[in-house]
């Protein structure tokens, strides 16, 4: 990926629907004044879990965007939201 990308970061240690949709309005309301897009990634979620992180960005708008090589030579999906 270019450079010039917005990525966002947040940590959320539990997290419900109501946290789900909460974040969903703030991410609406970021895009609205930032014009997106925006992209998301994670290195390793808490306790591991990449199905809940998945399912996690799914709920607040995200979709798989692209798999890249970081310069540890890792891979990460990378997920996108726009408006």
């Amino acid at each position: 990926m270019d450079g010039g990308q917005t990525f966002v970061h947040s940590e959320v240690q539990r997290w419900s629907v109501a946290v789900a949709r909460a974040w969903r309005r703030d991410m609406d309301t970021v895009l609205e004044l930032h014009g997106g897009p925006i992209y998301a990634m994670t290195r390793a979620p808490h306790g591991e879990d990449w199905d809940k992180w998945r399912k996690f960005v799914a709920l607040v708008g995200f979709r798989f965007h692209a798999a890249v090589t970081v310069a540890d030579g890792t891979r990460h999906s990378v997920y996108v939201r726009t408006r």
